[in-house]
């Protein structure tokens, strides 16, 4: 099975295409514009490469929120994808958000016995985090049959090219961990270490 994602070698290889401001930015009132500037020119730059309507994972969350903001903001042809269980906050989140902002939302409930068929279809895919019985490992389970699921659902309406918010917390060291445990240290070079190993 191929690899989809991206090293960082990669990552720093392209980062280094992007426009650069002439000076460390510093400040939220610089950084906040600039990054702005930067997603939407990443997204679009996708969008128009893919030439066809294309999908996002939407949980309703800030980071796929912010995704089809940009989508809808640029008059692109997308969809959002949305699954959960029963009672899945993530479904109600992405109705509540779709609504508000006018996305086109497909969202599926899955039964208990849909998921137990997806996990059985994700699990081998984890296999080495799930021997070593980490929580890491069975976040990544967790994750990976609601990536899986929401793409299922996305390929029954021939949409193979696709967006998700997944990874913005580990770039931006956005989890509560980062706060707790970097909060009032110099240890930024341990900080990108562990955000990059995440």
């Amino acid at each position: 099975m191929p690899n989809l994602f991206k090293t960082e070698a990669d990552w720093n290889k392209f980062i280094k295409t992007l426009t650069k401001p002439k000076k460390p930015l510093t400040s939220k009132k610089e950084i906040i514009p600039q990054l702005y500037y930067l997603s939407e020119k990443v997204i679009l730059e996708q969008y128009n490469k893919s030439k066809k309507p294309l999908g996002v994972l939407f949980s309703g969350g800030i980071d796929s929120t912010f995704i089809a903001w940009i989508l809808k903001k640029n008059n692109c042809d997308f969809i959002c994808f949305s699954v959960g269980t029963k009672r899945s906050k993530d479904l109600e989140w992405a109705e509540r958000i779709s609504q508000e902002l006018n996305f086109k939302l497909v969202k599926k409930v899955y039964s208990l016995e849909e998921f137990e068929t997806t996990l059985k279809k994700v699990a081998p895919l984890f296999k080495t985090e799930l021997k070593n019985e980490e929580i890491a490992g069975y976040v990544k389970l967790s994750v990976g049959c609601v990536v899986y699921a929401g793409l299922e659902l996305a390929k029954t309406f021939n949409i193979s090219d696709i967006y998700t918010g997944l990874g913005s917390e580990e770039i931006f060291a956005g989890y509560h961990k980062h706060k707790k445990k970097f909060l009032g240290t110099l240890a930024s070079k341990d900080l990108n270490k562990e955000c990059w190993d995440e």
